[in-house]
């Protein structure tokens, strides 16, 4: 969570090689351990990567990933996912607006 976390704030502080290179780490940690979907998803976003950030926030949903309705609707790093409707309509098909 903290890595999705240190992507959104790079991308807030307009450090976007910052937060690419901790999207790409989380993305290589995802391939010999397991990294949620939803934190997956939010480092995406946090890329300026909405297609993908969806794809692994439909997966989120698709796997039922606590984090997606724990943190998917007030959370600071899903900043860059609300502003896409896509991710509103993911969020009113569970229950969540």
């Amino acid at each position: 969570m903290f890595m999705a976390s240190l992507a959104a704030t790079y991308a807030a502080w307009g450090k976007p090689v910052e937060a690419k290179s901790v999207h790409e780490e989380l993305l290589a940690r995802s391939a010999r351990e397991y990294v949620s979907p939803f934190l997956l998803a939010v480092s995406a976003s946090a890329n300026g990567q909405r297609d993908e950030a969806m794809q692994f926030a439909w997966k989120a949903c698709e796997i039922r990933d606590p984090q997606l309705t724990a943190f998917g609707k007030h959370w600071i790093g899903t900043k860059g996912l609300l502003e896409d409707p896509r991710f509103g309509e993911l969020l009113a098909r569970i229950g969540l607006r």
